[in-house]
């Protein structure tokens, strides 16, 4: 089943400043704000917070990384439900599925 976890800023400061950089443009870290590069497995882009805002909701299923709007249906294109219920993950051979489609790739 997914699981959800909220992701906020990292903001520790290392004991040795030159240890966090920048992987974009090698700036020592130490003292300024900075998020982990956790990428969306559908759109490839980071999974970070809105502008302004210190934490994002990123879902975690088959150990791969969505963001909310992100987590649908491989095949039909419908939103799935973080929960564990009818409108959730039914995964197959690694694909994310809504139930509706699990069940009809598993009959073929």
């Amino acid at each position: 089943s997914p699981i959800t976890d909220r992701m906020p800023e990292a903001t520790a400061k290392p004991t040795t400043p030159h240890c966090f950089t920048c992987v974009v443009c090698a700036c020592p870290l130490e003292g300024t704000s900075f998020i982990v590069d956790k990428r969306c497995s559908v759109c490839s882009e980071p999974i970070m917070p809105e502008p302004g805002r210190d934490e994002t909701v990123r879902v975690v299923a088959l150990d791969k990384n969505f963001h909310m709007k992100c987590y649908k249906c491989e095949d039909c294109g419908k939103a799935l439900s973080i929960e564990a219920d009818d409108n959730g993950c039914f995964p197959l051979d690694g694909h994310v599925l809504c139930r509706k489609c699990h069940s009809a790739r598993a009959q073929t």
